[in-house]
């Protein structure tokens, strides 16, 4: 899924350079959600704090980094974009990750609860969370003296990466669904890069554009297709999310399909168990 949110935020409402901003962890509540033998488990965990990096750029506000805090360990969140409502902003994590409104106070009113992962750096083996507030309406925050250096916001490519791309080497996809693929084309960024779905990397222009039109016709290599009688559990990257993109089962080993290892399982049931766990962002046991 493709969401490009035009960023209009001016900031004469909303003050100008960098805002900071604290808010009382006692006024939030982070959703720990497990998957064990197709039950879901939900466990609450305490915040310490929750804080705002509102960043500008050429005169807009347009990006939040968010940081919150469980235990004294703190995690940031760095993929959040913001877009101008009436007199106040509306912040969303991409496609279904929630979001929240900001008045002119730099209070926040969480509607939907974000679903918040560890940072690129090392935490790639937490289940999905979900951040929400605990009473009704805003939520006052107070804003300090920004760091020096403040969390970098990081920045996703610009929309004509996404355009089909004659000269690109990957072909990528949005998603897959019933063995057939979705939004082929091809680029001149790595699919990782995009955050999207790859189909594969080709040396010439003849080999990416006959990939193009597998990927097209959803005709691609069986190895790839997701094979129920495969005991090896392989993925093709994880996001700077935690998630695990391209889930699939394979008779061959992950090594040999040149794709990551999630695991090997003895029985069908076990090798579905764990196709599962991928699929819901969740590491190998």
């Amino acid at each position: 899924m493709r969401v490009f949110i035009t960023l209009l935020i001016s900031i004469v409402a909303f003050g100008s350079g960098e805002v900071c901003v604290e808010y009382s962890g006692k006024d939030f509540i982070l959703n720990q959600i497990i998957f064990d033998k197709d039950k879901e488990i939900n466990k609450s965990l305490k915040l310490d704090y929750v804080k705002t990096y509102f960043f500008k750029e050429k005169g807009q506000y347009n990006l939040v980094t968010l940081e919150y805090s469980v235990n004294h360990h703190k995690r940031l969140y760095k993929y959040i974009y913001c877009s101008k409502q009436d007199d106040k902003l509306w912040c969303s994590i991409e496609c279904d990750g929630g979001g929240f409104y900001v008045n002119k106070n730099f209070d926040i009113d969480i509607k939907t609860p974000l679903r918040v992962f560890a940072d690129e750096e090392g935490g790639r083996d937490l289940p999905y969370l979900e951040l929400a507030k605990i009473k009704k309406g805003y939520i006052k925050g107070k804003i300090f003296k920004c760091p020096k250096k403040l969390p970098k916001a990081k920045y996703l490519p610009n929309e004509k990466y996404y355009k089909d791309n004659p000269n690109g080497n990957y072909v990528c996809y949005d998603y897959k669904e019933d063995n057939r693929y979705y939004g082929c084309f091809r680029s001149i960024k790595s699919c990782k890069e995009l955050h999207i779905q790859r189909f594969g990397k080709y040396g010439s222009k003849k080999a990416v554009k006959e990939a193009l039109k597998r990927c097209k016709n959803s005709k691609p290599n069986r190895d790839y297709i997701d094979n129920p009688n495969g005991k090896y559990v392989c993925y093709d990257y994880i996001d700077n999310n935690g998630e695990y993109k391209g889930c699939f089962r394979a008779m061959k080993s992950c090594k040999l399909l040149h794709k990551k290892h999630f695991g090997r399982y003895l029985t069908k049931q076990e090798s579905k168990n764990a196709l599962a766990r991928c699929q819901a962002s969740l590491p190998k046991k």
